[in-house]
């Protein structure tokens, strides 16, 4: 989430190879965020190549921005 609130959107490929993680962890992941309206993708094409571009929401960087907030606070 921290990367997608930085940039605010990213391919699924870059978001794998930025946090190391297999397809299938990140599919799962994303399937929550997206039920909970978080995150949203959209489909293009780039290089002939179907490529899938997830974005935070603003109910995502709402959330997001709480639980920070919730950790600084702990941190404290």
């Amino acid at each position: 989430m921290n990367i997608l609130f930085k940039e605010n959107e990213f391919t699924f490929g870059e978001l794998r190879k930025r946090l190391d993680i297999s397809e299938g962890s990140l599919h799962s992941h994303f399937r929550y965020l997206e039920k909970d309206k978080i995150v949203t993708y959209r489909k293009e094409f780039r290089n002939r190549r179907a490529t899938t571009i997830y974005s935070i929401t603003e109910k995502g960087i709402d959330e997001f921005t709480k639980l920070r907030e919730r950790l600084f606070e702990v941190l404290k």
